[in-house]
């Protein structure tokens, strides 16, 4: 029998035992699940800013290392013309900026929303518990104050997570990345620039000595 059908059911057939022990496994599988999104966002956010505070490093290395996006990109503009470099640079742009978004995805959207549904579920477990028959009858009336605490501290810590967690700290993570992920893509466009214009600088003074 579903958690659903013993909690909302007009006639209980389970004890107030019974109904408390399916409650506290749904807000227990409930809360589970929005913790791990939340941990989830937080250590990939951490991951993504770490990466891209070595790239931003990396990129004022005279030698960027093989394995680095900035030695990748400035692989791949070597010789090309400035439409191609700027067509290059704004696929790399919109490839980075797309593997970060799901951090924003998680912090805006998914855990606000996990918030807002559990503190509905919350508050329909706590008004559907609510009973006259319960005022005089003791089993019910422990069941109906079980029902009462169950949903409340769902519906209290399901706002907590999907509010301040998720939409403090994830979307500030994503702030700085976003802020970091910017200062890198400037920096590797004109590093860029700067190489493939000292490039050519160089080619035309090799070739003006093997005419002179």
């Amino acid at each position: 029998q579903g958690w659903i059908d013993l909690v909302f059911a007009k006639e209980a057939k389970t004890s107030w035992l019974e109904t408390l022990a399916t409650f506290s496994n749904f807000q227990a599988l409930y809360i589970s699940t929005m913790t791990g999104v939340f941990l989830f966002g937080i250590i990939l956010a951490t991951q993504k800013i770490f990466m891209t505070s070595q790239e931003i490093n990396y990129v004022k290395l005279s030698h960027p290392p093989e394995f680095s996006r900035a030695a990748e990109y400035l692989d791949l503009i070597r010789g090309a013309d400035s439409g191609t470099r700027q067509n290059l640079h704004q696929m790399l742009e919109d490839k980075w900026y797309s593997r970060i978004s799901i951090i924003k995805v998680l912090g805006i959207y998914v855990l606000p929303l996990l918030g807002f549904l559990g503190t509905v579920s919350g508050f329909v477990i706590v008004m559907r518990g609510v009973s006259a028959n319960a005022i005089g009858d003791t089993g019910a009336l422990v069941a109906l104050v079980a029902n009462l605490l169950s949903g409340m501290s769902l519906a209290l810590f399901t706002t907590l997570v999907g509010g301040v967690l998720g939409g403090l700290w994830l979307v500030l993570g994503f702030h700085i990345l976003k802020v970091g992920s910017s200062d890198f893509l400037n920096l590797l466009g004109e590093r860029g620039e700067k190489t493939e214009k000292s490039r050519r600088v160089k080619t035309k003074t090799a070739r003006r000595f093997r005419h002179a």
